[in-house]
């Protein structure tokens, strides 16, 4: 693993501000993962400030489409809800919400579980 030092990726870094397209152009990944590298051994804060970038972006790897996740799941999306009379007695589920709305389930669907497997995993129920 090959590991540049602060002042080659400062350069580096440099160089491309230089040749860039227009103002707003992204960083390739290629110097990032360089700067990524470097952070590791010399610190995520070091490599910051020599090479001019938020450290934030020095953090882990990149999500899908370039973009730098934070630590939050996405909230589920649906857009068809059927509301038919309830076949059992007893429900399957119930999710409690945070603000105290309770939700029963009564039929075990795909759709059912996909929605209590995505609320549960972003936190959202109790």
């Amino acid at each position: 693993m090959n590991v540049d030092s602060l002042e080659e990726l400062a350069a580096a870094f440099g160089e491309w501000r230089r040749t860039k397209r227009h103002l707003r152009e992204a960083m390739p990944p290629q110097l990032v993962d360089r700067a990524r590298r470097a952070a590791e051994v010399h610190g995520r804060g070091c490599v910051a400030r020599a090479v001019k970038v938020d450290s934030g972006r020095l953090r882990g790897a990149c999500g899908p489409g370039g973009t730098y996740r934070r630590g939050r799941a996405a909230p589920p999306s649906y857009s068809r809800v059927e509301l038919v009379s309830a076949m059992s007695t007893r429900p399957f589920a119930e999710l409690e919400m945070p603000s105290g709305v309770k939700l029963r389930f009564y039929s075990q669907t795909q759709e059912t579980v996909g929605l209590l497997t995505s609320l549960c995993g972003a936190g959202g129920a109790r």
